[in-house]
């Protein structure tokens, strides 16, 4: 069977010659999709042909339009950053009190860069806006829609002063949407919330603006439960019956003609209304199910509602045509323009995080002087994300940390919180809590840390040999900003949505260095209340972190950490029997299952020291019965150097009781399991006793304090219980009579023992303990 001779759509974006991406991975014949071809020539046999009597002909006739007396010339989307400048005064804006008022230094500057591109032009070369529209649209797999269809009749150029009512309810519920809950997205960084108070005004002159408004507000009212009802969608009590998930494909749409128009236009302020558009409709975007790999031009379709079939569109090519046009023409600006701008901005940083791709930023002097401060820690995450994704040489990690450093010298004070507390872990808290005064301070200080974030996890020195420690010191000071950045969102998010996505950011671009299930259901939370507040897309992102989760959790990993534990155990059972009550004669003959079962006791914990010698005591890496790893990756990478189980809670016998006189006898012959749940219902006030079995440290590392360190580890464990459960607590331990170094060892720490020593089937110990709790 022969294989229809389909147009390859794919060709309408990469071009690749002679055959595109998708047709070489797939093996397939491609055919590029030629152009309609408006215009045919006519040979000199047909120009003797008579036209029929109802041929349609163009009109000639001019159309009426408005001198633009200060442009010299007309705005070519093909200008290049160094193009002679276009003259112009600034356009008086009448639709908004905000224009009027006074602007602040950055609201006033005529242009940004003297009409030097914010952006590199060599990055995204600027070509004609249908091209890029039949890219993002016609290319649609499926799509009845054609650009070749859009009648020029349908739109002419905004004019701002032709005022359009609202069609319905829909349209007004939509409208004050935006405003109401989305605005917030693009003002959080604008004193004078253009977004808020001028845009919604302005689209009742500019249908573009307003369908962009829609689609944005219908994609994100459509997605939200607390919306829906059995009628349909309920909006402040009015019923929105014909609102549905294709809406805001449809309003969409209706932006295209004039989107299609903007090369045409020359009034300022009608581009201004479309840069704006563009702006929204990139939000939307952003909104959409996470792009698959390939090129930025690519289109996916997506299903939604049984068989109903919706256009993806994607406007990150539009958007920058339009931008980047507005940019490189230095045409005086309001300052709704300058805050379209810096947007723009943002969103491209945005992008760059959570495709994981150099972003398409090259910023001038002027830029950096002129930006607020909110802006230049925004931009400098641009640098970061660029370098992380580019080329990451090591002479621009260099310039990017000197950089970094001086913005903290320079702006820190600015960034201060008004309150900034630790997370108390004894309360069971995860984030710690930071307040800030501002959005702007907000804004600025999780992107300062996101890049710092960056150049820590990313430092070129980390793939240096023996670079080991210095990679988990990293990682753990990568998990610290990933929780900080937590914190500074769930303060207040109701007003700083913003700071939400920018910690589920951090979490997707390394939630995988975190072990502990307390910490990742933590983190699942913040992921979970971004996606129900917002109707955020973030279920591929989630489900690679969780693919990620699981193969350090995968039981692949678990017979490595069961034969080290094995190993260690013999080697110590081995070469010194005297310090054990066990001998290596009794353990060698256990099965791997046996070994399992005792690494996974539901009523322990094993503290492991690694290699090389440890000198930070948050080094010391452990395993308990919930599975909450320690940096599973270096317990498996990484050789162990000693280790130490403690065992319990258990509930203390009345004193008068003989176990109370040795209380490791609460632990012999016992059903762990049963001890274990057991254990999750002993009420406050009561004494429970642990005990500490199994230390032992190779020969190798003695003498450094690694002992010390693993003791003092498992005495913190059982402070954090007792102070949880308000309980008290007895540790006991028993050592070989004759084993005085381990003895005084206990002592140092705060241990005590007894006046006599105790028989353990035939062999004097010494029985230490310590008390710990309220």
């Amino acid at each position: 069977m022969t294989a229809p001779k389909l147009p390859c759509w794919n060709c309408r974006s990469d071009k690749q010659k002679p055959k595109c991406s998708r047709c070489t991975i797939r093996d397939l014949d491609c055919i590029p999709v030629e152009r309609k071809t408006v215009f045919r020539r006519r040979s000199k046999d047909q120009a003797r042909e008579s036209f029929a009597v109802d041929q349609t002909w163009v009109n000639s006739e001019p159309r009426k339009w408005r001198k633009a007396e200060t442009v010299q010339g007309p705005l070519r989307l093909d200008q290049t950053a160094t193009s002679p400048g276009i003259p112009g005064e600034e356009r008086q804006s009448t639709d908004t009190q905000a224009e009027n008022a006074t602007l602040d230094p950055i609201s006033t500057l005529p242009t940004l860069g003297d009409g030097i591109s914010a952006w590199s032009f060599h990055d995204i070369p600027i070509s004609g806006l249908d091209a890029l529209v039949s890219a993002a649209v016609g290319a649609s797999h499926g799509s009845p829609f054609e650009v070749n269809h859009i009648s020029p009749g349908i739109t002419s150029t905004p004019r701002s002063s032709t005022f359009q009512p609202l069609a319905n309810v829909e349209e007004a519920c939509l409208l004050r949407y935006f405003i109401e809950e989305l605005s917030p997205w693009f003002d959080h960084c604008d004193s004078q919330s253009h977004f808020r108070v001028a845009v919604p005004l302005r689209a009742h002159h500019c249908l573009t603006l307003r369908n962009a408004i829609f689609a944005v507000s219908s994609r994100h009212l459509s997605r939200l439960p607390q919306f829906k009802t059995p009628r349909g969608i309920v909006y402040h009590g009015q019923l929105l019956p014909d609102l549905s998930t294709s809406s805001a494909v449809e309003y969409m749409l209706k932006c295209i003609p004039g989107l299609l128009s903007f090369h045409t236009v020359q009034d300022p302020h009608d581009q201004e209304n479309l840069m704006a558009a563009a702006i929204i409709l990139r939000q939307y975007e952003e909104m959409e199910e996470e792009m698959e790999e390939g090129t930025d031009a690519e289109i996916d379709t997506d299903i939604a509602g049984g068989d109903e079939r919706q256009q993806r569109v994607n406007f990150l090519a539009v958007t920058q045509t339009i931008i980047y046009s507005m940019i490189s023409s230095p045409l005086a600006r309001s300052s709704l323009a300058i805050a379209a701008y810096w947007i723009a901005i943002r969103q491209e940083v945005y992008y760059a995080l959570t495709r994981k791709r150099a972003p398409r930023v090259a910023f001038t002097p002027e830029d950096w002087s002129n930006a607020t401060i909110a802006n230049m820690m925004i931009m400098h995450a641009g640098e970061v994300a660029k370098w992380c994704w580019g080329d990451k040489s090591f002479t621009e990690y260099e310039r990017l940390k000197q950089h970094q450093q001086q913005l903290l010298s320079e702006y820190s004070t600015h960034l201060l919180p008004i309150l900034q507390k630790p997370a108390d872990k004894s309360k069971g808290e995860i984030f710690p809590t930071v307040w800030y005064t501002t959005d702007e301070q907000v804004t600025g200080a999780q992107h300062l840390e996101l890049a710092r974030m960056i150049l820590i996890a990313e430092n070129p020195r980390l793939r240096e040999p023996h670079a080991r420690a210095a990679h988990r010191q990293a990682e753990a000071r990568v998990r610290s900003i990933v929780l900080t950045l937590c914190g500074i969102a769930v303060d207040n998010v109701s007003r700083r949505m913003p700071a939400l996505v920018n910690a589920v950011i951090s979490i997707m671009l390394y939630g995988e260095y975190f072990t502990k299930e307390g910490e990742r259901d933590a983190l699942r939370r913040i992921i979970d209340r971004t996606k129900d507040m917002h109707a955020w897309p973030l279920r591929r992102p989630y489900e690679r972190l969780c693919g990620l989760w699981e193969m350090v959790d995968s039981v692949e990993v678990l017979p490595i950490l069961v034969t080290r534990y094995k190993v260690l155990r013999l080697t110590g059972l081995q070469s010194d029997p005297g310090a054990f009550t066990r001998t290596y004669d009794h353990e060698v003959q256990f099965s791997h299952e046996t070994w399992t079962t005792r690494l996974l006791n539901p009523l322990s914990r094993i503290f492991v020291a690694v290699f090389p010698d440890i000198t930070d005591p948050q080094q010391i890496g452990f395993h308990d019965s919930s599975h909450e790893w320690d940096d599973v990756r270096r317990l498996v990478d990484i050789p162990w150097l000693g280790q130490l189980t403690l065992i319990g809670p258990a509930i203390a016998p009345d004193r008068g009781s003989k176990a109370s006189r040795t209380p490791w006898e609460l632990f012999k012959d016992i059903d762990f399991g049963k001890a274990a749940e057991e254990a999750k219902a002993i009420p406050p006030g009561s004494r429970v006793v642990y005990t500490l079995v199994g230390m032992y440290v190779l020969p190798e590392g003695r003498g450094a304090g690694n002992g010390r360190r693993l003791v003092e580890a498992a005495i913190t464990a059982v402070y954090g219980e007792t102070t949880q459960k308000g309980v008290d607590a007895t540790v006991v331990v028993l050592v070989a009579k004759h084993n005085h170094t381990a003895k005084r060892l206990y002592e140092r720490v705060g241990f005590v023992a007894g006046s006599n020593t105790v028989d353990i089937e035939g062999e004097q110990h010494w029985a230490l303990a310590m008390n710990v709790g309220n």
